[in-house]
């Protein structure tokens, strides 16, 4: 009995059917995995901005300090420094050092850390993280080193908590989110996720971030960073 296999061009043409197959599904496989990783992102921001609330609410009004603890935000955080940071405000416990191990997961984008590295930063070996606070509501009683506590404001006291950022995917410090330039352009198109004070999540794309410049401007971007009129 004759057997019939393939020929080298019939075997050319399934090859290239798979290759155009491959092509029209991998974007569409990016962009479902970038969207997921989007999603887990909003999470962690509503959390932490939840937990910041917490914060204030314990502290009346006030967002947590962070000139001394910025890096140490989410942990990991010694028994001296755990009040001044969001660690009991997002389950993450005691430790006996700030010198080893991540921070708390929630503070973890799936897309990207600050630095873009694991989970010490390479520039000082600290906690490697993926968002940060506005400084304007983090600058503690307005008797921290925060070199922008004259314009902070409490949490409770934000008059426009729609407009204004709380929580950003950032490449800074925890507490020091106060330019356009520290945007990390980690998601789709270079896009962000925000967390605004009032607690709902936008996505911003490139331009949206180039409008609102630095806080240092009058009138913080119309309440995007700070309220010159506090």
């Amino acid at each position: 009995m004759r057997i019939r296999r393939f020929t080298l061009i019939e075997l050319l043409i399934v090859i290239s059917i798979i290759a155009i197959l491959a092509s029209l599904l991998l974007p569409s496989l990016s962009k479902a995995r970038d969207a997921a990783r989007s999603s887990v992102c909003r999470s962690n921001l509503r959390q932490l901005a939840s937990a910041m609330d917490n914060y204030a609410s314990d502290y009346n009004g006030w967002g947590t300090c962070g000139s001394s603890v910025g890096n140490f935000l989410y942990g990991p955080a010694t028994e001296s420094i755990y009040d001044q940071t969001l660690c009991a405000y997002i389950n993450f416990p005691v430790k006996v050092s700030t010198s080893v191990g991540p921070p708390a997961p929630v503070s973890m984008c799936p897309s990207g850390r600050r630095d873009g590295t694991g989970d010490r930063a390479v520039s000082g070996g600290n906690p490697n993280f993926s968002y940060s606070f506005n400084t304007f509501l983090c600058s503690g009683d307005g008797t921290s080193l925060n070199s922008h506590y004259d314009r902070a404001s409490k949490v409770t006291n934000v008059k426009k908590p729609s407009r204004r950022l709380y929580c950003s995917d950032a490449t800074c410090h925890a507490t020091s989110m106060f330019s356009n330039n520290y945007f990390s352009g980690r998601h789709g198109n270079s896009s962000d996720n925000i967390v605004f004070v009032d607690s709902h999540v936008e996505s911003w794309k490139p331009l949206q971030k180039e409008a609102v410049l630095t806080g240092s401007y009058s009138g913080g971007a119309d309440g995007f960073w700070h309220d010159a009129s506090w």
